[in-house]
């Protein structure tokens, strides 16, 4: 809010003064008014459907050097590299057909533009983990699958992948129904090492390496209304450092710069939620955001503050169906 500063002017009665202080007020207010019309709200630069007669979702894209980005879901197109001015599709790749199924959850960017992404490959009623390494046109060089051999309800399921600091990479899945977290070697001679947590389940987007190097995710137990937030040692089995229970559902979780950390997610009375720890593993803020139902899915650390993106209601009593994008920024102290 804009803050007029106290001039001393001795020829000026308090009254005129005050009304001068009003007016220039005012000009503010409007110049900021201005600056909201509707005229100079920024446009889209493109918009682009993708897709065939079928379901299809992206769940992730990255930025290539050049401007481009690449897309990677499921449907008619797994892959997609699209012109980073004009949306147009440059390339497609579709990594199944006929009854398999070929699914990917994460995308990440390594060296030299290549990618690597991650999900499930279905086939002959087996649910396989698979990873794999593309070029920047989309040409694959390497697949991976490995994990479940039997048939459904049993599976294998890469959904996040990350490159470590020391340049191998890490999995969070779940393996025949049970989540774990896998290593894996950069030319992919291993199959994953990992261990596994019975009777959780695994959240998206939760899933960071820590400054010191080793990880931090969110899960939750089936049997009990409790979820986690676990940070593992910093080795190559990735033994639990500690644990922290909390009353809501945790979806993403970051490390700010000061080494704090940040959980977004969903208040058992399905309200937008978040909390943040210390690195000494105390809770400095734990509670439930405004008075309408919602989620906060993702966050991220800005210069000033914490961005927190996902859905809330329109009104008091509005339901699930028509939610709308909600976006919330605060401060450093978690105010608004």
């Amino acid at each position: 809010m804009f803050q007029p500063r106290m001039l001393k002017i001795p020829i000026m009665k308090k009254t005129t003064f005050a009304h001068l202080v009003l007016i220039i007020y005012g000009i503010v207010l409007s110049c900021n008014l201005e600056k909201i019309e509707l005229g100079d709200v920024p446009t889209a630069t493109f918009e682009r459907h993708f897709g065939g007669s079928d379901g299809d979702n992206a769940f992730a894209a990255v930025e290539l050097s050049d401007g481009n980005f690449i897309l990677a879901g499921y449907g008619a197109n797994e892959l997609i590299k699209i012109n980073g001015k004009t949306g147009d599709n440059i390339r497609s790749y579709k990594g199944a057909s006929g009854s398999s199924v070929f699914w990917l959850d994460d995308l990440v960017k390594i060296n030299n533009d290549k990618i690597l992404v991650c999900g499930f490959r279905f086939e002959n009623q087996v649910w396989k983990g698979m990873v794999a390494r593309f070029d920047s046109s989309l040409t694959r060089e390497e697949e991976v699958n490995s994990g479940a051999t039997t048939t459904f309800p049993n599976f294998d399921w890469f959904r996040q992948i990350l490159q470590a600091s020391d340049g191998s990479y890490r999995l969070l899945g779940i393996n025949n129904n049970i989540p774990f977290i896998g290593s894996m070697l950069t030319d992919f001679s291993s199959t994953p090492g990992s261990f596994a947590f019975s009777d959780y389940y695994l959240h998206g987007n939760g899933f960071r390496q820590t400054k010191e190097g080793s990880f931090i995710f969110t899960t939750g137990k089936q049997s009990i209304n409790t979820k986690y937030l676990i940070k593992t040692k910093k080795n190559v089995f990735f033994e639990v450092d500690w644990s922290m229970p909390f009353d809501f559902v945790l979806g993403d979780v970051i490390q700010t710069e000061d080494g704090h950390f940040i959980l977004a997610g969903l208040s058992n009375d399905m309200k937008p939620q978040f909390a943040v720890v210390s690195p000494s593993q105390s809770v400095l803020y734990n509670a439930p955001f405004g008075t309408r139902e919602g989620s906060f899915r993702h966050v991220i650390e800005v210069d000033d503050g914490y961005l927190f993106v996902g859905n809330i209601s329109p009104g008091e009593n509005g339901g699930h169906d028509d939610n709308d994008v909600y976006i919330v920024k605060t401060d450093k102290d978690g105010k608004l």
